[in-house]
């Protein structure tokens, strides 16, 4: 009977023993998981040869046709479309919104510190398009709404650009680092509301403080 027993107990210590390395190679395991899903991301993975060589294509074509454009058109004037600049900032609104809307959703999966910088990027480029549409002059006033002055539409045109490369560059700077894997769901609902939050506080301090800049 005491054999027996202690038999039992070596079994179930053996088991326990062989269950440790298991329990470790699972962990490790769950912990390649992500590091595997990054790679097959859209965002981090890199281009093809037929992609850079479509790539500069595009951007040859495109140059040729401004040049042909801008040689026959040089000094033709054209005639006012009083209805372009509003259709013009809707168009960056929308595209760039939706932009960082998809950029947030995906730092949301994968914790990127670099993806939520471009999509505040994105953000500032949509959000300061409504203000810099309506100090536009001849959308709402012939000098421009909301207070413009005669400088005010250029200085969100800067701030609009600047801004945006400033978090192209932290994108560059971050893209290479590793995913911020402790961060809970709800903490990172609270970068992206802070984010939002920090951007759109920004495009409404530089559209109060337009009139003063110009």
């Amino acid at each position: 009977m005491a054999s027996h027993i202690g038999r039992r107990k070596f079994l179930a210590a053996l088991s326990g023993a062989a269950a440790w390395p298991l329990a470790a190679a699972r962990g490790q395991q769950a912990a390649k998981v992500p590091r595997m899903t990054h790679e097959f991301v859209l965002s981090n993975l890199p281009p093809s040869v037929a992609q850079r060589r479509f790539a500069l294509g595009v951007v040859l074509v495109l140059l040729v046709v401004f040049v042909i454009v801008a040689g026959a058109l040089g000094t033709l004037p054209l005639r006012r479309i009083d209805a372009f600049v509003p259709a013009y900032g809707t168009a960056i609104f929308i595209i760039d919104s939706i932009t960082a809307a998809l950029l947030f959703a995906q730092f949301s999966v994968l914790r990127s510190g670099a993806l939520l910088a471009l999509a505040n990027g994105y953000l500032l480029t949509a959000l300061i398009a409504i203000p810099w549409t309506l100090t536009f002059p001849g959308v709402l006033a012939p000098t421009g709404g909301l207070g413009a002055g005669l400088q005010s539409t250029v200085w969100l045109y800067v701030l609009s650009h600047a801004g945006f490369a400033l978090f192209v560059i932290t994108y560059t700077l971050l893209k290479d680092a590793d995913p911020i894997e402790w961060q809970s769901p709800w903490s990172v609902r609270a970068a992206i509301i802070a984010s939002v939050g920090s951007v759109t506080a920004l495009v409404c301090c530089a559209t109060v403080s337009q009139p003063a800049m110009s």
